[in-house]
């Protein structure tokens, strides 16, 4: 089966997004398989739209075809392991390091948490210092979700620049994330 899709970006930058494909055969209900990709693409200026095609790419990440019956006997060995075996909310990236950005201009980057568990979560996110910053302070991350959350490095100053963005949980899990970013004048 083929599905069409089209990559139309609202501003210019770098885009990724995850797709799970889940399929329920009729024929055998007790079996489910599911493919996870990730589509990436750069957002250009209007005039650019012909080199759209060259900077959009699909990665299939995951495969995997479970059976109801055997989930509790035998899990899952797919995708990588550590990230299998870790429940609850996290952060898969402890520390996120911003491109090179001049005095007074803006970077921002996507910060993800993940939420693994069977329950929603209410995530609070307190404040990075200067130059970093965010502009929400909580979300209700639902299960087997997650969140880019965007954040910030507006530099005032030249040079090498480090933050920490902290977020506390409702089960009061503290998730620690390294901010870092260079000036440049």
């Amino acid at each position: 089966m083929q599905v069409p899709f089209a990559f139309l970006p609202r501003d210019r930058g770098d885009y990724a997004q995850f797709w799970d494909l889940e399929c329920h055969p009729t024929a055998k209900p007790q079996h489910k398989s599911r493919v996870r990709f990730q589509l990436c693409g750069t957002g250009i200026r209007a005039g650019e739209a012909s080199s759209v095609k060259e900077n959009c790419s699909l990665v299939k990440t995951e495969a995997t075809v479970k059976n109801r019956k055997r989930l509790d006997s035998a899990g899952s060995k797919t995708g990588s392991s550590t990230e299998n075996q870790k429940r609850g909310v996290y952060a898969p990236q402890s520390l996120y390091t911003f491109p090179a950005t001049r005095v007074g201009a803006t970077s921002t980057l996507k910060v993800n948490f993940r939420n693994n568990s069977s329950n929603t979560h209410e995530l609070k996110f307190i404040s990075p210092k200067e130059p970093f910053h965010i502009k929400h302070s909580n979300y209700s991350l639902r299960s087997q979700h997650y969140i880019n959350l965007p954040v910030q490095f507006v530099p005032a100053t030249a040079g090498q620049l480090s933050g920490t963005l902290l977020v506390q949980t409702d089960t009061d899990a503290k998730l620690t994330v390294e901010l870092s970013g260079e000036a440049l004048p």
